[in-house]
């Protein structure tokens, strides 16, 4: 049994292809084949892998390749190149994702809501009865994430324990 814990945190990948240029590419390119030299030369393979936020660019019009949907494929492809640069591959089951402020949907966003989020009167355990209730407000608040809730990599991180 190892003693230690190798992790891999990347993050602000801002996935859109239409803003991307072949330089974007070769960067992340680049980041792959340095990964594999690093457990070639270096034996350095993560154990956990952790993106924190900004998958995408955000949502910027309804046009094909401009969608969160879009973005988050597009990056979903890039996360599978990551573990799989390993050897072995990194499992899925080992890879974590925290949403970043360009993953909401800002067309979800209401005044209200926003009002809901930061009222100042707003006490802990209000907040934690409405996140584990879930409240009808919770839940339109979390509407804003709800591409991103889509997102493949998001999703395996929802187990089934039955």
């Amino acid at each position: 049994m190892k003693d230690e814990i190798v992790w891999l945190h990347l993050s602000d990948l801002h996935m859109y292809e239409k803003r991307w240029g072949w330089d974007s590419y070769q960067v992340l390119d680049e980041l792959i084949k340095d990964l594999k030299r690093g457990q070639k030369d270096e034996g350095i393979r993560p154990d956990l892998i952790f993106f924190t936020g900004d998958v995408s660019f955000g949502q910027v019009r309804d046009q094909p390749g401009d969608t969160l949907a879009d973005q988050y494929q597009k990056a979903q492809e890039f996360f599978d190149q990551v573990r799989e640069a390993f050897s072995p591959e990194v499992a899925k089951a080992n890879f974590f994702l925290v949403p970043g402020n360009h993953d909401v949907d800002r067309s979800q966003i209401t005044p209200e809501v926003n009002e809901w989020l930061s009222g100042e009167d707003r006490k802990l355990d209000e907040i934690l009865t409405d996140i584990h209730g879930p409240t009808p407000m919770w839940q339109k608040s979390m509407s804003r994430l709800l591409e991103y809730q889509r997102f493949p990599s998001a999703r395996q991180l929802v187990r089934d324990d039955g």
